[in-house]
């Protein structure tokens, strides 16, 4: 094959999963360009395959062009050898490009050239070779397709949970995710600071870690090197305290990408130390934080270039568009519609509302137990029946808790039994959860003190109360805030199976 100064190796791969894939096309075809503009290869199924150098060799390599714009921020292009194009465009995922991609010495590009009628030619002469050393390497969530291609050895993506991530090959595998989850928190980092928040940083060790009846904490101890008595520490569940007290200092806008930690908590969409996107706005409600997620959902989207969500869980696989605005739906509605249940009528939290509650369950085919509280008969149908109906065709905002349900939220203005929070369902995965911040520092330690009994009830443990922060919230203004898992959202957007997948340095953990 022969090369002039503007003649290119572009590589297209159609249709992977396709019955018979190539078998009526040519594999490589050469463009005579003017303008090369830096590009993907975009798969539906988001499977692309890696030749091994060997192959370019066969064909000879591109000429290296100097005056096309710098390559910027391609989020996947290493050209270890050096002998790639010196110039293209950036990649611009927002033109439906899935993953960014390299060869170790090429980029694949997308073309414009003179004449749109003859963009192409197939190569003749020249040598095609006999066999490809291929590897798949792109979003591992979906299983490779068995490929048509003659002489095309296929190896394994690595799923070896008991290799360490440090791994080359299973880093490959997983690589194009955290690639991915830059881009997104590069894109949220943007919308957040285009929008007027600044971005915060807080401490992760805190004298309580919350309050929450089933969230468990980390535990240390500061010792101090005069031998004074020492402190007992927490690493926080999430920076909620610590953005509030922002708050009360002056801030009125802020977001952090916080790491978070929680005890008892390992499993496919559960990691002991996470990310976790909270953001806060003063003199705003809940209903703000709503259109906050709706927009960076399509933020996220776009950063990666996907059309649509996606999860497989234990409930099936889903696929949301990405375009599609989240509905709405009350807690009480979702129980009336998901599991036939009147909970209006049960909020008064006496034993008599526990009892109808409890038999309205049994009736909906939802076993309790004699010492279940009314907490844990509504969590139970909660999970079972409800929760597997959301986020399935769009974005589902599950909103207007029972008060006794949302213990840092404020109550409705138009009723006292109901709380202003909401929690966001995409693809039957919980997303977020945001509320109207309470800011009664008496009712906060009432709510505190009746959690933490309940705690000690069923876990024989409690946590300290945080004075500090109390004696903040009395100085806070009105206010909403969001809590995000990001590494459910890089998930979502990427297809992922596991937590781990998405996380630079997961933990060792079986």
């Amino acid at each position: 094959m022969q090369h002039q100064h503007n003649l290119h190796l572009l590589l297209q791969i159609y249709s992977l999963i396709s019955d018979n894939i190539l078998r009526h096309r040519q594999l490589f075809e050469a463009f005579r360009v003017h303008k090369v503009v830096a590009t993907i290869i975009f798969v539906d199924v988001f499977e692309i395959a890696l030749f091994h150098e060997g192959t370019l060799n066969l064909l000879g390599r591109p000429i290296a062009l100097g005056n096309l714009d710098p390559v910027m921020d391609a989020p996947h292009l290493e050209m270890r050898h050096g002998r790639a194009f010196t110039g293209m465009d950036v990649i611009r995922f927002e033109d439906r490009a899935q993953l960014a991609i390299d060869f170790e010495d090429v980029a694949f590009t997308d073309r414009t050239c003179d004449d749109p009628g003859q963009i192409c030619s197939p190569i003749v002469g020249g040598h095609q070779p006999a066999e490809f050393d291929c590897a798949y390497y792109a979003f591992p969530a979906l299983k490779p397709s068995a490929l048509s291609v003659p002489g095309l050895k296929s190896r394994p993506m690595t799923t070896d949970h008991d290799t360490p991530w440090w791994d080359r090959a299973r880093h490959q595998d997983r690589r194009p995710f955290l690639l991915a989850r830059t881009r997104i928190k590069q894109a949220l980092r943007k919308w957040f600071t285009d929008q007027g928040f600044i971005e915060v940083e807080t401490a992760a060790l805190q004298v309580s870690p919350g309050n929450e009846t089933h969230l468990h904490a980390f535990k240390t101890r500061f010792e101090p090197l005069d031998n004074a008595p020492g402190t007992d520490f927490y690493l926080h569940t999430s920076p909620e305290f610590a953005c509030k007290k922002l708050l009360a200092a002056g801030e009125t806008k802020i977001f952090t990408f916080a790491p978070s930690y929680r005890n008892r908590e390992h499993g496919r969409i559960h990691h002991p130390e996470f990310t976790m996107l909270e953001w806060y706005r003063t003199d705003a409600d809940y209903r703000s934080l709503m259109t906050d997620c709706a927009e960076m959902l399509r933020v996220a989207a776009k950063a990666v270039g996907v059309q649509e969500f996606r999860q497989s869980g234990p409930n099936g696989e889903f696929t949301v568009p990405a375009h599609i605005p989240p509905e709405e739906i009350s807690v009480a509605d979702a129980f009336q519609r998901f599991a036939n249940i009147d909970l209006r009528p049960t909020y008064q939290l006496d034993s008599s509302s526990r009892d109808a509650l409890a038999t309205a369950a049994t009736t909906s085919g939802i076993r309790t137990a004699l010492d279940d509280t009314w907490s844990d008969i509504f969590t139970r149908i909660l999970i079972e029946k409800v929760e597997p109906q959301l986020g399935r065709a769009a974005p589902t905002i599950l909103k207007d808790y029972p008060i006794h349900e949302a213990a840092l939220a404020a109550p409705a203005a138009t009723d006292q039994m109901v709380a202003e929070r909401f929690e966001l369902y995409l693809c039957d995965l919980e997303l977020a959860n945001a509320f109207t911040e309470l800011s009664d520092p008496t009712e906060q330690r009432h709510r505190f003190e009746a959690d933490m009994s309940e705690k000690q009830r069923i876990y024989g443990e409690h946590y300290p109360i945080d004075e500090d922060f109390l004696a903040a919230l009395a100085h806070m203004p009105p206010a909403a805030g969001c809590a995000m898992g990001f590494d459910r959202l890089i998930m979502l957007a990427t297809g992922a199976q596991r937590i781990d997948q998405v996380i630079w340095t997961p933990l060792p953990l079986s």
